[in-house]
């Protein structure tokens, strides 16, 4: 149902734990499922977040910042660059490799639905934990993207 979105998918949105197919289907369950008003099905809920995804370019803004996949950095300096440029707070969560070095796993942006088919940033209301990084300045590796399957 989402072919013609996979290489997008694989490049903007892959997995770095589960096969990408467990993980699109994870978030589409737990996330696109509540936005059925918005998106009424898997299909227009991952075009829309595509969408949103070309306005919360992390990466590229990571980039920017001189944090560099494969590079070590620290949940502090993940936040500070992101919510500089986005002008709100995201959410920065971090989980261990399979070396057991803490590494970034997600960066989510939070909306709020204000009409039919929108959205508006808000911040997230998690946005200060950085418990699963183990501390604000403690190292976290930025690890790098796999590159579409």
């Amino acid at each position: 149902i989402i072919q013609d979105l996979l290489p997008k998918l694989q490049m903007y949105w892959p997995s770095l734990v589960n096969t990408d197919d467990d993980f699109w289907k994870h978030e589409y369950l737990k996330h696109g499922t509540c936005a059925k008003a918005l998106t009424p099905d898997e299909h227009e809920y991952f075009k829309y977040a595509l969408m949103l995804r070309e306005d919360f370019d992390a990466k590229g803004i990571l980039d920017v910042a001189g944090i560099k996949e494969g590079s070590e950095t620290s949940w502090f300096a993940v936040k500070k660059a992101l919510d500089t440029s986005f002008g709100y707070k995201v959410s920065v969560g971090c989980n261990m490799d399979a070396q057991g070095k803490r590494q970034i796993l997600e960066v989510k942006s939070c909306y709020l639905p204000y009409a039919e088919g929108m959205v508006q940033r808000m911040d997230c209301p998690d946005a200060s934990n950085y418990r699963s990084c183990g501390g604000p300045m403690q190292p976290v590796a930025f690890p790098e993207f796999k590159k579409g399957v």
